[in-house]
């Protein structure tokens, strides 16, 4: 890789590297304090297009600007294909605008997007033309695995709506390729969803095939306004009617407004159809309360047979509150013979209000490996609730994170003394522990716990030295 950096602005030694085919150059990252516009891109261009390099793999230059006749030659000489074959490309800044990808995706022509296998166009101010031009460039592609639009507001609905549209008339089923679609902060809506969901499945009977793990899709679609109403159709996504398979691998729905009537949505797909291969869902942030937690709760412990590879679920940043938590909680197993959900194993729940109660429930989860409850406000009296669960560390749990409970320093000590106890009932898993925004307590139980357990990383906020002025602390 090489980074483009030096003691000058001039991209020239490298593009001399990659006219001479340097085997040391195959990813080519160009910094933003570089000079790479019109001039260096042609020239590149035309190095590729001779045929000259058969090294270069990749292209990195966010953030320069390149005018329009330089990007429309860097597609065609992409297209080419003339003794390289470059696989990735992220060129021009947030002017690049529509009229930026038009020329480039117009200098690929009709090679479907040529060998491209990633294409990263976030936050270069494309709206509905731009949006297009990407569908009928690389809709019938067999190549691209990765599309990356996050921050083009400016696409919406309707550009979206455009995008799926000219790809659908481009291939009966687009993107087949396709593993990694970002549509975050696209300022997408119930429309723009519909559409995707539409163009994803493709024309009708081209999803009967039975897909395998290397055909899913990690979608995301953080930031957009899509709303309860929406994740009606993404539950087509979630299991493909018909064949009752997940076509996603991991949904981000992260501060997407959803609230209660959103997850009571999918929900009902993961309680009552299978969803094989699903194995994430990102729901933060989302003003889930304790209705939706409920309906996940149920769907987790009935469904479980349907969702068997999800294994991460993220809550957080959502006022579930106790009893909520609760509910979840009693829907995973307690044990090794429980009925409820045994197969979700990492569950974040920071700051979701779920009090003593609620924390201490989750402490029983034999499922779970990783468990974050930041930002809980549980204070001394959870943790040290949580402590009496904590003796000689946790037969399941590798990490747990605890900060920003704002416990005093004797409740952190009652904890650390906990996780000391010896236990012959079984093997400690845990090995990380996060701490901060809490009161260290006694500083010398630190290290005795790293002395009984060597294994256990414990994360918490640095003390200040106390022979420094207090005005000078924690600086």
């Amino acid at each position: 890789m090489a980074w483009g950096t030096g003691n000058f602005k001039s991209c020239a030694s490298l593009l001399n590297r990659i006219e001479n085919d340097d085997s040391q150059l195959t990813d080519l990252v160009i910094l933003p304090m570089k000079t790479f516009g019109g001039e260096e891109v042609k020239r590149l261009a035309e190095i590729l297009k001779s045929g000259k390099n058969k090294t270069l793999k990749s292209i990195s230059a966010s953030g320069h600007a390149v005018p329009q006749d330089a990007l429309e030659l860097l597609g065609s000489a992409i297209a080419s294909q003339n003794g390289n074959k470059i696989g990735s490309i992220a060129i021009g800044d947030e002017q690049m605008g529509d009229i930026g990808v038009v020329s480039f995706c117009k200098g690929l022509g009709d090679s479907n997007g040529g060998p491209l296998e990633s294409a990263d166009f976030a936050f270069k101010g494309i709206s509905k033309e731009g949006a297009e031009m990407i569908g009928k460039a690389f809709g019938a592609s067999k190549n691209l695995q990765s599309l990356i639009l996050y921050r083009n507001p400016a696409i919406g609905d309707d550009g979206l709506h455009v995008l799926c549209t000219a790809a659908l008339e481009s291939s009966s089923k687009p993107f087949p390729a396709l593993r990694k679609l970002d549509l975050s902060d696209c300022n997408i809506g119930l429309k723009g969803v519909e559409s995707l969901v539409k163009c994803l499945l493709g024309k009708e009977g081209s999803m009967n095939e039975i897909r395998d793990q290397s055909q899913l899709i990690d979608l995301n679609l953080n930031s957009n306004p899509i709303g309860s109403d929406s994740c009606a159709s993404l539950k087509n996504l979630i299991s493909i009617p018909s064949i009752n398979f997940s076509m996603v691998h991991s949904l981000s729905l992260k501060g997407c407004s959803i609230g209660d009537g959103g997850i009571e949505a999918i929900s009902s797909i993961l309680q009552g159809h299978q969803c094989k291969f699903l194995t994430t869902l990102d729901l933060s942030s989302n003003g889930i309360g304790l209705k939706g937690a409920l309906a996940l709760g149920v769907a987790l412990k009935e469904g479980k047979e349907n969702i068997n590879e999800l294994k991460e679920i993220r809550l957080a940043d959502n006022p579930i509150g106790e009893e909520g938590i609760t509910a979840l909680a009693n829907s995973l197993a307690q044990h090794q013979n429980d009925d409820n959900n045994s197969t979700l194993a990492v569950l974040d729940l920071s700051n979701t209000n779920c009090g003593s109660g609620g924390a201490v429930a989750l402490m029983k989860c034999s499922p779970l490996s990783s468990l974050r409850l930041f930002n809980n406000n549980l204070g001394s009296t959870g943790i040290e609730a949580i402590s009496s669960h904590l003796e000689g560390g946790h037969a399941y749990l590798k990490h747990l994170d605890l900060g920003g409970n704002r416990a005093e320093g004797g409740a952190i000590s009652q904890l650390l003394k906990s996780i000391m106890t010896k236990r012959t009932d079984f093997r400690n898993s845990l090995n990380t522990l996060e701490l901060g925004g809490n009161e260290n307590g006694d500083e010398r139980l630190f290290e005795k716990v790293k002395a009984v357990l060597p294994e256990l990383d414990i994360a918490r906020d640095r003390e200040a030295p106390k022979d420094l002025p207090d005005g000078e602390k924690g600086n």
